[in-house]
């Protein structure tokens, strides 16, 4: 398997890594960004074809690996983070994509992993127990100010994005 880039935070991220793809180059991306779905804003999207330009390669790489075929666990990386994120940018491309990231997470059981995704479709698929202890899932709400409270299956936390300055409206417990 070629090697993955992996991605060091910045800003809110600082300090916590993650594996990126590029939604430049996903068909499931760009097709919400023309939609009416809170990708219609993406940050991601902007950012590579602004100040990121150069990120859009190598998360491209990744996507194009991680897509290839289905790696056994010995394959895939073994990273030294307490803390690791899935997708601070892009989304999972297909199921062979989405198989080879829970293989990273159960090859690194000592990591905790925040797996960001819309793709409630592909995650319905998997099989009672595919999803390792250490994965947090987070359905990432493709609907812009409309607050989802019950994850969908599979899904441990629901991640909603809110336009309202009314604090009060915001279901968040930083209140930030």
């Amino acid at each position: 398997m070629e090697k993955l880039k992996i991605t060091k935070g910045t800003g809110k991220l600082e300090g916590i890594r993650s594996l990126n793809s590029s939604p430049l180059q996903n068909e499931f991306c760009m097709k919400m960004a023309k939609g009416n779905s809170v990708c219609s804003k993406c940050y991601s999207i902007d950012s590579l074809k602004t100040y990121r330009k150069n990120c859009d390669k190598a998360w491209g790489h990744n996507g194009d690996v991680l897509t290839k075929e289905e790696y056994s666990e010995e394959e895939l990386p073994f990273l030294n983070d307490a803390i690791f994120r899935i997708h601070s940018h892009g989304e999972v491309i297909d199921m062979t994509h989405l198989r080879n990231i829970l293989g990273i997470i159960r090859r690194n059981p000592q990591t905790t992993f925040s797996f960001f995704t819309k793709r409630k479709d592909l995650v319905a698929k998997l099989e009672e127990g595919e999803i390792p202890d250490n994965a947090v899932m987070v359905y990432s709400n493709p609907s812009l100010d409309f607050i989802m409270t019950e994850p969908p299956k599979g899904f441990h936390k629901t991640f909603n994005v809110v336009t309202s300055s009314d604090i009060a409206k915001i279901n968040c417990g930083a209140r930030s």
